[in-house]
């Protein structure tokens, strides 16, 4: 059946009823608030890959991908999306703001002289695209608390593969800018969800961290060591922002605190070091010829939560080897992740089990 047809004939629909649990910088062409369906569109294709670790290789997975997610291009795999999105919201209750976010005391950060030693967490998680030091907020977002519905439809025969990809979202979803620090977190309920069956979805893809870690250089499954997952919650909070703040915290001393005895990663001078697997640019430090152009987005995943009114972070670590392009030579990748690991079970935050990440 071609895909012109897929797209009308025996469908699937989910109705999802969401809630911004931080807030959301969700921008359109001129970067102020705007409300699509293509950015969550984008965060199904991202966590659907993540399920997808039977596949062999990119090109067999690009070419899966197109004939699920759309793809364009003349060749036979190219083709409409048999997956759709829909975002609905009543203007009423949907607010975009930009006012200042509270005002928050100043957590230790060990290597900012400037500010002796202390940053803003929100603006930390933020940084400089979102909030200036100076100037503040400098784009409009939604609010906290801000319900809204994404409607899903796709073939019937691909229910068993999107549902896994729901499991990953409820427990890991964040959308927009600065989305893999916290920022952008939602929830979302559907009573044909059940937790058991979801939490079964994420078991069957997660493996080894190391072996998964070694297979591929792309996130393609959730892992686990000998402690549990690798996903860490922190305390309950009775706000967003204090669970932000929680999370700042954590990655300060993960990057370059000294948590049992084990020292900051080594952010390097001008040369390939542990703290640039953490993602990269990192600020004021410059790589060789790559200058500040070099980029590689963060295997840790902050998000937070909404649990019986309280609010925690959840911290996420997706193994994978570092990019080929970039050959970060003299490395042991594992060594400076088993590091990362230690630091955040010596910070006493807990292992989190599947049901506590869906909920």
């Amino acid at each position: 059946m071609s895909n012109l047809m897929l797209r009308y004939y025996k469908r699937e629909q989910y109705e999802l009823d969401c809630e911004t649990v931080t807030p959301m910088f969700l921008g359109n062409a001129h970067q102020e608030a705007e409300l699509r369906a293509a950015p969550f569109k984008a965060l199904f294709r991202y966590w659907w890959r993540v399920t997808q670790r039977a596949v062999p290789d990119v090109a067999l997975l690009r070419s899966k991908e197109g004939k699920i997610f759309g793809s364009a291009g003349d060749d036979e795999n190219s083709g409409k999306s048999l997956f759709t999105i829909q975002v609905s919201y009543n203007p009423k209750f949907f607010r975009a703001d930009k006012k200042p976010f509270p005002k928050m005391e100043s957590i230790p950060h060990p290597e900012c002289e400037k500010s002796h030693h202390k940053v803003n967490p929100l603006n930390y998680l933020a940084g400089m695209g979102l909030i200036h030091f100076k100037e503040g907020i400098q784009h409009s977002y939604f609010e906290a608390g801000n319900p809204f519905r994404l409607i899903l439809s796709f073939p019937e025969k691909n229910e068993e593969e999107i549902r896994p990809v729901l499991a990953m979202i409820k427990a890991f979803g964040s959308v927009g800018a600065r989305s893999r620090n916290g920022w952008g977190s939602f929830s979302f309920n559907n009573k044909r969800l059940d937790i058991d069956k979801l939490s079964a979805d994420l078991t069957l893809h997660t493996g080894d961290w190391i072996v998964g870690f070694l297979e591929k250089d792309y996130p393609h499954c959730l892992g686990r060591d000998e402690s549990g997952l690798l996903v860490w919650l922190t305390d309950f909070q009775d706000n967003w922002f204090n669970a932000m703040k929680t999370l700042a915290h954590s990655y300060i001393q993960v990057r370059a605190g000294n948590v049992d005895d084990i020292g900051k990663l080594d952010p390097g001078h001008k040369t390939f070091a542990d703290r640039h697997l953490l993602g990269i640019p990192l600020t004021n430090h410059s790589f060789g010829a790559w200058g500040n152009n070099m980029r590689h987005a963060s295997p840790l995943h902050f998000v937070v939560h909404k649990v019986n009114g309280k609010y925690r972070g959840i911290i996420l670590h997706l193994p994978h080897r570092h990019s080929r392009e970039q050959l970060p030579k003299g490395i042991n990748q594992t060594d400076v992740w088993k590091k990362v690991h230690r630091k955040l079970d010596g910070l006493g935050l807990k292992r989190a089990s599947y049901k506590e990440c869906l909920s």
